[in-house]
């Protein structure tokens, strides 16, 4: 069967958090198109849900294990993934292996390992699913991406040059059948940040997207020499530039110095901002003494400058996209707190807000949300990586 257009994708995902929200007529806020085109969204403090209608979390399902060397013993999880069966696909960095659970949590199989051959991993960073239900998996100390069928046999590489990576893989497939990943472009007097669409056909980008970026020069200590040895590490609490692939191909992405997020076409053209009232949440001395122990082992014999630590935590710490374009925001808590979410809709539409029950979701990690269940990394008090499922209750 063809696949729709996406902006056929998009209108259905239009009306279908209509539906799910029950209309506008509850909601407070104001929309207004400059002459631009692009609509601003400007929610009131509180969204649409009720005590009746809010979405809320029930775990049903949790794997990882404090101490043992079985499958369910994580070291570092840097991506998960869920096929169409429920399946749950863990990739764990450190191991450089695949592991896949069943939806009771029961380990089936591991695919991978570290090496250089066919089908194994050497900087395994991310993976999706592609057409078929093929896995997708990224190496970035490998100039390909290697493809696994359903029964997690290696079938195929394709050739993937990038010059840019960080923690974990943002890219992806769209629900238009697309292939998107990250790079860099020339931009100016130097690079930025870019989505380039690639053709497995032609077994090559086709085409590339410049992503505006704030200066990031301010939000990282350096602590390289003259020669440029070292390192550098990033300014603990400092507001970061967040995005995510949506359903339909445009980009979720702000910084986060203010509430304000935009909706992205893959040719770099604004459709939307959104506004939200933010909530200042305070940087406790627990979390600062920590945060100056972390900088202190990276600088070394470095000085370093601790009044560059913020005393105020982002507006948010992170943005996903769920399989129907509602957008989830990462809001950022006190400490010790649990991780909440602001929930909104594909227009930008605030429907509420989220909270797990004791969910403390790892902040570098996405969310994977199908349906009526949600899949996170979540960490213990000892910083232990468990896979859980939550049940997202009157989401459908």
């Amino acid at each position: 069967m063809p696949s729709r257009p996406l902006t056929t994708l998009f209108a259905l995902l239009i009306l279908a958090a209509c539906d799910r929200a029950g209309g506008s007529a509850q909601w407070g806020g104001t929309i207004d198109t400059l002459e631009s085109g692009i609509e601003v969204v400007r929610n009131p403090a509180e969204g649409i849900w009720d005590s009746s209608t809010a979405w809320r979390l029930v775990e049903e399902m949790r794997i990882g294990s404090v101490e043992g060397e079985g499958p369910e013993t994580f070291a570092q999880i840097i991506d998960l993934a869920v096929d169409g069966l429920g399946r749950v696909y863990v990739l764990d960095r450190q191991i450089q292996e695949i592991r896949v659970f069943d939806p009771d949590g029961s380990h089936v199989r591991t695919i991978g390992g570290p090496g250089g051959g066919p089908g194994e991993f050497i900087q395994a960073d991310g993976m999706d699913f592609g057409p078929g239900g093929r896995l997708w998996v990224i190496d970035n100390n490998r100039p390909h991406y290697a493809v696994f069928d359903t029964a997690g046999t290696f079938v195929a590489s394709y050739p993937r040059q990038v010059t840019r990576y960080g923690f974990g893989w943002p890219g992806g497939w769209t629900a238009g059948g697309e292939l998107i990943d990250y790079s860099s472009a020339p931009h100016g007097d130097g690079n930025a940040a870019a989505l380039v669409r690639y053709d497995t056909t032609a077994r090559a980008f086709v085409d590339t997207a410049l992503l505006a970026q704030p200066d990031l020069e301010s939000q990282f200590f350096d602590f390289r020499d003259s020669r440029g040895i070292g390192s550098i590490a990033g300014i603990p609490f400092a507001p970061r530039w967040h995005w995510r692939l949506g359903p339909t191909g445009t980009v979720w992405a702000g910084f986060a110095g203010s509430y304000l997020f935009h909706e992205i076409t893959r040719n770099g053209d604004t459709l939307r901002a959104v506004e939200r009232p933010g909530v200042s949440v305070a940087v406790s001395a627990r979390e600062r003494e920590s945060a100056i122990a972390d900088i202190r082992e990276a600088a070394g014999a470095h000085a370093f400058d601790a009044s560059r630590i913020p005393d105020v935590k982002p507006a948010f710490e992170g943005i996903d996209v769920d399989d129907l374009g509602y957008v989830w925001v990462r809001r950022p808590a006190p400490d010790t707190a649990s991780t909440s979410y602001d929930v909104f809709d594909p227009g930008g539409r605030l429907q509420g807000t989220l909270t797990g029950p004791a969910l403390q979701a790892d902040p570098y990690l996405p969310l994977w949300i199908r349906g009526d269940a949600l899949h996170v990394v979540d960490r213990d008090e000892l910083g232990v990586q468990y896979v859980v499922r939550y049940r997202i209750e009157n989401r459908s």
